[in-house]
Order: structure tokens, then C-alpha cells, then sequence
């Protein structure tokens, strides 16, 4: 497995670039990343939904393969930037490659299956939205059907193993661990500050609580919103929980440091725990080891605590 990434976007991704030259006229200073699925059928209007909305900056990751259709699209919405990675992306990369291209610092991030209705967004909400303190503000989720779907996610440690409780009903500006499938309102300085999300990572779902527990360990916040609503158009995937070789380094990474004083550390003991836990064997399991060890003494003054102490004063709240 690559070298873990020690600033924000170390890989640098080949990408053509149409359309987005021309400035938006709509004044809401929010930017989209819009993530596509090859195939869909709801683009189209869901473009022109977020024109509509007023949104001044929309960016479009697109599959990699170019095709005649985008063209059109490039000239139909001239203000939309539709970006075209040289290789398939993970969920994670191509949220990354839409930060270094957004105009604003406030981002909405969500999938091209996904509706946000013109009725949302007031100038109530947006005053929150536009808050500096929070890293991401995570909306309402809604199937098809719209049947709510599980926003709010608590951390904790059932029978000494990591684990997330999910809940479909939170309270408005409750925490929740991690955004639900990637969808929320990032703040783009902040993001950019925790690195981005690990493209080593091959496993989205683990990608994700990589990016959202260290979050939290490094001292940033994720709230949810419950006057921002949006709603899937149709089915979606499930997330794949399996414990697999990117569990394994967002285990080193957020679950093995220890907080003492004002920084973190990997305790060499851990390394037997980890040799039983990985099935590597013992080089293998030394080489990752001793890799995370010096990723998390380069970072340990970023660390605000560690994940022993944060599931339990997340339970205490909840109790």
C-alpha cells in the first residue's frame, strides 16, 4: 500500500477540463462539487435545478471516459466545469480534485442522483451554513420514497472492537461522526487543513471514517442540519463495511494513537495487537506498523485527543 499522504492532494491526478470559463450570476456563495455516476438520467435536470438555486460555482467530476454528450452539456450549462480524471477515482479522490477547483470556501458536496428542491434554501439557513467553525454541515437524507435515511452516526466500541450506531432521527445541530455517503456542506479551508481524504485508501466506506475520525482527533466538528434536505432520485449503494487492508491503516491511524500532554503517539506494544489483528504477517505488518508510527509523530501536535477518549465522552453525552 502507497506512502500515507502527509498534505492535502500529494497525488497528482491528469484531468481534461471543459466549459466553466464564464462566471455565474446567482448569489448564493456556495460551491458544488457534483459527483457523477456513469449512466445516469436525472443530470439534466438536476443542473438545472442547481442553476437555478443560484448557486455561483458548480464543478463536475465525470467518469473518465469522454463522450459527445458532455460536449453538449458543456455548452447547453457554460457555466458549469465539468472536469475528466485520466483514471478511475475513488469517492474521496474525486471530492478532492473538486476542492482544488471551487471558487468559494463553503461547498456542497453531492451525487448527480440527488435533488435539492428550490425551496430550501433561505437566507436563514444559508447564515448557518456560512458558519467558520464547522468542517461540514450534514443534511437530511431522503430515499425515492423519501424515507429518512441514517444521518446521524455515534462511534463506539462494542466487545473491544470499533464500531458506528446509526440513527435516522437526530436533533438540528446535533453531532454526527461522518457525513452519510460523502453528502454535506464542507468548509473548504478546513478540509484542505485535515489533508483531504486518503487516496490509499481503497475502500470508500473506510475512507470516509478515516477522514472523519481524524477530523474529530485533530480537534473539527460535524453537525447536522436538519433545514437542509435533500433527496436520492433512486436506488443507492449500501455502504461495504468489510474489514479489509484500508480498515487495517485506518486502524493504525485513528484507533493506535495514544494522547498524552499536547501530542500523540503510536505505543511500540501496540505493534503485536496490530500482527494479530492484520493477518500480514510478521514484515508485512511491521512495514505498515512502522509506517503509520512516523505518520502520526509528524502529525502529533495536530492531535486534540485520541479515540479512546472520544467515543467515551461521545457515550457520556448521549447517556
Amino acid at each position: 500500500m502507497n506512502t500515507i499522504p502527509l498534505t492535502f492532494n500529494e497525488k497528482q491526478i491528469n484531468t481534461t477540463i471543459i466549459g466553466g470559463k464564464e462566471i455565474s450570476s446567482g448569489k448564493i456563495p456556495i460551491s458544488v462539487i457534483l459527483l457523477n455516476k456513469s449512466g445516469t438520467t436525472f443530470r439534466v435536470n438536476n443542473l438545472e435545478s442547481l442553476l437555478r438555486l443560484g448557486f455561483t460555482d458548480i464543478v463536475s467530476i465525470e467518469a473518465p471516459q469522454r463522450n459527445f454528450t458532455l460536449d453538449e452539456l458543456a455548452k447547453k450549462y457554460s457555466y458549469v466545469k465539468f472536469i475528466i480524471p485520466g483514471e478511475q477515482l475513488s469517492t474521496g479522490e474525486m471530492i478532492n480534485l473538486g476542492m482544488q477547483e471551487v471558487r468559494n470556501n463553503k461547498v456542497l458536496v453531492l451525487w448527480d442522483t440527488m435533488h435539492v428542491s428550490t425551496k430550501v434554501i433561505t437566507d436563514r439557513l444559508l447564515t448557518t451554513l456560512l458558519n467558520d467553525d464547522v468542517l461540514c454541515f450534514v443534511p437530511f437524507l431522503f430515499t425515492d420514497q423519501m424515507q429518512n435515511l441514517p444521518v446521524k452516526n455515534i462511534p463506539s466500541i462494542d466487545d473491544g472492537s470499533f464500531n458506528v450506531k446509526s440513527f435516522s432521527v437526530a436533533q438540528d445541530f446535533s453531532k454526527t461522526l461522518y457525513p452519510f455517503d460523502f453528502v454535506g456542506v464542507y468548509d473548504k479551508n478546513r478540509f484542505i487543513n485535515l489533508g483531504g481524504f486518503d487516496y490509499t485508501l481503497t475502500s470508500s466506506y473506510w475512507q470516509l471514517l478515516d477522514f472523519a475520525v481524524r477530523s474529530y482527533l485533530w480537534g473539527e466538528k460535524t453537525i447536522i442540519c436538519s433545514n437542509l434536505r435533500i433527496n436520492y432520485e433512486c436506488d443507492f449503494s449500501l455502504e461495504d463495511t468489510t474489514l479489509d487492508k484500508s480498515y487495517l491503516r485506518f486502524f493504525l491511524k485513528n484507533l493506535s494513537p495514544r494522547f498524552v500532554g499536547d501530542y500523540a503517539y503510536i505505543p511500540k506494544k501496540e505493534f503485536f495487537s496490530y500482527l494479530n489483528r492484520s493477518s500480514l504477517g510478521f514484515f508485512k505488518a511491521y512495514k505498515s506498523f512502522k509506517m503509520a508510527r512516523n505518520w502520526v509523530a509528524k502529525n502529533k501536535f495536530r492531535f486534540k485527543t485520541d479515540a479512546q477518549t472520544l467515543i467515551s465522552s461521545w457515550e457520556n453525552e448521549n447517556e
